[in-house]
Parts: structure tokens; sequence; C-alpha cells
């Protein structure tokens, strides 16, 4: 079960809590049981655990505490791993094992290879991801299968085995085929680095053949993911650039980083625009597509400094391991791979990539340990507290998977439309696990439903009143604050002039323009800004928004519609001209390929407007006429 949670990517919150449940439970026995036999630490142990430590603190100052913890627990399943097989497999054939391990990664890879073969040809359109939530994803953990594929087919060659050629050549083109299937330009850079290594570790007349067989796979891959590198066909083809310029500005002002997950909210406010795209600033960017860069924005220039000693150390067993005369190169070329591809990609957060490359360490670290003089000796306390450090890891694991699946009830519930389910769902996920403000924020989403159903205003404030808690839990989300200033100018259009209504306009305002400052560019915040100005009073600062968003946005067809209905009543000429604005932008970009986001802010009721011209183009000929009529008069 706990393969397979590994071959299902851990990304899903089932095979995420096998996962958990598993190395930090299986680890801490270990650990605890071994505490007077586990004698030395190798460097890497010593530098694993530093860098782990660091990991751990940072959530006291992260963002986002919840994210925090979550990757903190994905990196510390995968660190428990290593320590499970370094203690299990410190002693015995550690052949034998690597060949137990390999084998496994190459069922996992099979089974990924038929899930992705599937999806391109009989389901989703586009890049196939297997189970994985990313395409990347899956062609790291492919990358691996065929690394252990590829030994074995060897293995087999040398014996002159046919059967064994063809099952095992079978299976390394299959997943070959599969890593193509993702498209995935971060594997170019990684093939190459892996197969640069394999010509200096081989030599020989067998090197060359690596060599040609990496020139052909990634010239096969560049082919296939050609017109991912084309900003005419794709406009974020580049923006990983500006999503690394973005976290090198975030971590220039936080040298300590944002904590684990935090450089999401960075990225909005340090953004830049993204030329040719229909909305420039709707990018959405939840990591810094670097594990490097994500490191620097998140933990900061310590955290890199840690991760790269850690590195280091790794690269070390794969440079030993290399050199052996029994050497088995797949415990070598998986971590390599993993760290090659970090660098274009985020990787150290996800179990199907992480618990391989933990794995591989391990048994390079047993297989290399070298003279006894070569460890440090550690006070079995030490070890006996490390392992005690689990448990609140599988206590807290076990509050995740519980929200999560109270959360997936209530989000079940409310597409039947019973919002009383619902509410109960969500309400027992947030009391479950308070800390993760997207449970509460469902709370506030049911009430709103409540309010537009029987229009009472008591819905209403016990929806504002939810998504505080949200903000609470999560203060650097614009989204929430985006959504609390929204709801406190619906509510306060429920009370009649006074002062109640006022200090409801005034804190909506305040919230909107604190969203705004963390996502100056953000379309909704915007248009909701502008409309409690309207509700205020203040046509002219809703004016000013609305102009500054179409400098920005040209695409927003809403907010055409939205300034139109500002300049109505005294304006009706530039009104009726900006409706008409409006329609032919809906028109010109109804036909494109739109994502389901972007669509609510392009579509309209056509109709509807036109009417509205009308009515203003009445109303501006019977002026006229009635002008004309009193000059007729004098």
């Amino acid at each position: 079960m706990f393969f397979s949670a590994v071959a299902h990517g851990g990304e899903t919150p089932v095979s995420l809590f096998v996962i958990r449940l598993a190395a930090f439970s299986l680890a801490g026995v270990a650990l605890w049981r071994s505490r007077k036999e586990y004698p030395l630490w190798l460097p890497v142990d010593i530098s694993v655990t530093v860098f782990l430590f660091y990991v751990t603190l940072s959530t006291t100052w992260a963002v986002y505490p919840w994210s925090a913890l979550q990757y903190a627990m994905n990196v510390l399943a995968a660190a428990s791993v290593y320590v499970l097989l370094r203690v299990q497999w410190m002693e015995g054939d550690t052949g034998k094992h690597a060949e137990r391990l390999l084998l496994v990664m190459v069922v996992a890879g099979i089974v990924q290879s038929a899930w992705a073969s599937y999806q391109y040809l009989y389901g989703q359109p586009g890049r196939a991801s297997g189970s994985f939530a990313n395409p990347n994803h899956l062609a790291g953990f492919l990358l691996f299968g065929v690394a252990a594929a590829v030994h074995f087919l060897k293995r087999e060659v040398d014996r002159r085995n046919a059967a064994g050629i063809f099952v095992f050549g079978a299976f390394a083109f299959l997943m070959a085929c599969s890593v193509v299937l993702t498209k995935s330009r971060a594997m170019i850079p990684v093939i190459a680095g892996a197969f640069l290594f394999l010509l200096l570790a081989l030599r020989g007349r067998n090197a060359y053949r690596f060599l040609a067989g990496a020139t052909a796979s990634a010239a096969i891959l560049a082919a296939v993911a050609a017109p991912r590198f084309s900003a005419l066909v794709d406009p974020y083809a580049y923006s990983r650039w500006k999503i690394w310029k973005a976290a090198v500005r975030t971590a220039l002002d936080h040298p300590l980083g944002a904590g684990l997950g935090g450089f999401k909210f960075f990225w909005l406010h340090y953004r830049d625009p993204i030329e040719g795209a229909v909305f420039r600033y709707w990018k959405t960017a939840d990591t810094a597509h670097s594990q490097f860069f994500g490191f620097l924005s998140e933990l900061g220039f310590p955290g890199v400094f840690l991760a790269a000693t850690a590195a280091v150390s790794v690269l070390a067993l794969v440079l030993r391991e290399s050199r052996r005369e029994d050497r088995i190169l797949p415990l070598s070329l998986i971590p390599l791979a993993a760290m090659i591809h970090a660098f274009f990609d985020v990787n150290l957060d996800i179990p199907g990539i992480t618990l391989p490359v933990a794995a591989c360490t391990a048994l390079l670290a047993n297989r290399n340990m070298g003279s006894p003089r070569r460890g440090i000796s550690v006070s079995p306390v030490i070890k006996s507290g490390i392992s005690l450090i689990l448990l609140p890891c599988l206590a807290y694991s076990v509050a995740t998977f519980a929200g999560h699946r109270r959360y997936a009830d209530g989000v079940e519930f409310l597409r039947k439309g019973d919002t009383e389910r619902a509410m109960e769902g969500f309400s027992e996920a947030s009391r479950i696990d308070p800390l993760n403000s997207g449970y509460p924020d469902a709370v506030a989403s049911v009430h709103y439903r409540r309010f537009l159903a029987s229009r009472h205003p008591q819905h209403l404030a016990a929806s504002v009143d939810a998504e505080r808690r949200a903000i609470s839990a999560s203060p650097w989300n614009p989204y929430h604050l985006s959504q609390a200033g929204f709801l406190m100018g619906e509510l306060s259009k429920t009370f009649p002039d006074g002062e109640s209504r006022r200090r409801l306009l005034s804190l909506s305002i305040s919230t909107l323009e604190e969203s705004l400052q963390r996502n100056p560019n953000d379309i909704v915040a915007q248009m909701r800004m502008a409309d409690v100005l309207r509700i205020s009073g203040m046509e002219m600062g809703a004016r000013d928004i609305l102009e500054k968003l179409i400098a920005v946005e040209p695409n927003a067809v809403r907010a055409y519609v939205m300034l139109a209905d500002v300049e109505a009543s005294a304006y009706p000429g530039k009104a009726a001209e900006l409706y008409r604005k409006a329609i032919a932008l809906s028109m010109e970009l109804e036909g494109k390929s739109l994502e389901p986001s972007l669509r609510e802010f392009v579509e309209l009721d056509r109709d509807a407007i036109r009417q509205r011209v009308e009515i203003l183009e009445s109303d501006i000929s019977g002026r006229i006429s009635r002008e004309n009529d009193k000059i007729r008069t004098r």
C-alpha cells in the first residue's frame, strides 16, 4: 500500500496520508529501537539533519503556517524513509536491497506510463500527467523508472537472456515515450546532465552508445515540446524568468524567507506582466517553478546555503558510487537527475519524487560508508529525541487527512444543493484543522449562498465573520481580504443610510485596499473597490480605478461596462461608446480558447448591453431635440 501510494504521486489526500503514516511511524520505531546500534552519522546525515531543523524552524515565521507545515511534513516524510532504510539496510547485501528498490520503481513507472497513455489516447487533452498533479512531476518520476529499467536491461544483455531483454527494453521504451507525452522542457537539461554523467562514468564504447541515446532522446523531446518554447504559440513560454525574478525580489526584501509555501503570495506583489496574454497580470504561480529559487524566496539565504550543503554531501556519495567496480549507476543517476530537475521545477515536496531519491541516497550512504573513522558518534539521547519529534507529525497528518475528508464531503453536498450538510462538513473540517484558511472560506461561501436564497442579512454577517477567520489563518492571502471586503460592501447595501452603513463601507474600502497592497493588479479586487466607492458616493475614485484597470488590462470587458455605468448619468455619449467597446471586445474574445476563470470577465449579455446603448442614445437624441426646441423658441 505504501509503494502504491508513492506510485500515485502522493498528490492526493489518501496517498499522501498513507505515505506520511507509514514513513513517520516506521521511521520512529526504527530510530527508537536502534538508538544504541546506529553508532555513526556520515556528513550527509549531519547536513541533511541541520537543513531539516531549519525547515522546521522556518514554520514559525511562515506567512501561511498551514502550507509551511504541510511542506515540512512532506520533506520530513522523505527524511523518515531515508532514516528507515539507513537503519534497516545498514547490514546485509546492499546490492540485493538496491535490486528490490529499482524493481519497485520499474513497476510503479509502468503503472504511471499506462495511466499517461490512457490520458493521451482517450482521456484529457493536452499534456499527460498520470496520477500526478503536474506533467513535470510525472516526467521526473518516469525518468527514475527509465534509469531502473535500463539497469535491468543491461543485466539481461550481459546474460544474453532474450526474454529479459525484450521485457525490460519494452518497459524502458514505454516509460521514455510517456516522458515525451508530458512535453516537459525541464527534462531536456536533466537528460543531458544524466547522460553526461554516464559518459564520464563509463568511458569506452558503451559511453558513446549512451551519448547517442541521450542526443536522440533530447532531440525528440525538444521537437515535441517545441511549441512550449514559442512565445507566439504560448505567451507563458518564458514566464519562468519572471517568476524567478519575483523570487529574487522576495528574498531581497525577506532575507530569512517568507516560509515554505509563501512565495505564491509575494509573487502577486512582485510579478511582471505577461505580454501577449489575454490578461497581462492573470498568471498565477503557486511555486517558484524552481527548487533553488523556491528555497531562496521561502527559506531565505540561510536556507539556500544549508540546502546546497546537503546537496554537495549527496553528490559526494554519487561520485563515490560511480567509481566503484560494483557500481549500481541508477543509485547515482536518480539523485543527480532530481537535483538537475530541481533547478527548473519544484520537487522536494512531491513524495513521488523525493521518496525514491531518499531511498537511493540511503543505499548510497550504506554502500559508501568507508572507514568507521569517517562517521561521527551521536548520543542515543539525540536519536531518541528525533524519533519523538515524529509523533506530532503523525498526529497532525491524521488531523490534515480528517479535515480534508470532511471538506470533500462538504463540497459534494454543496454540489447537490444541500447547504445544511455542506455547512456541517466545512465547519467540522475547520474545527479539526483550524490552520487551514480554506475551510472557513468555504463556510463563508455557504452563508453567502443562503443570503442569496433568502436575502436575510444575518447570513451575510455570518459570511463576513467566517471570512475574517480565514484572514486570521492566512493574513497574507489577498483573496481572503478581497472576499471580506466584497462581503462587507454587500452587507452595507442591506442597511439604510446612517452610521452603520458608513462604517461598513469604510471597513470594506480599507480591507480591499489591503488586498490590493498584496496584489496590486487583481482585476476582481479593483472592480470590487470601484463598486464600493460608487456606492459610497465617491464616483471620481471609482472612475480612476476603472480607467487605470482598463489601461493595464485592455481586455477586461466587464471593466468597460462598469465604467460606462459610472459615466452614464453625467456623460451618456461616453458611456454609450464604452458599452459598444465592451460588446465588440466580448465578440472578439469569444472565439478564443480561454480558461473558465477567464471567461467570466469577457462574457456579456450583449442584448442587455445593446438595450442600454439604445436607451442612452434615445436620451441623448431627446436632449438634443429639447435644446433645438429652446433655440427655435428664442
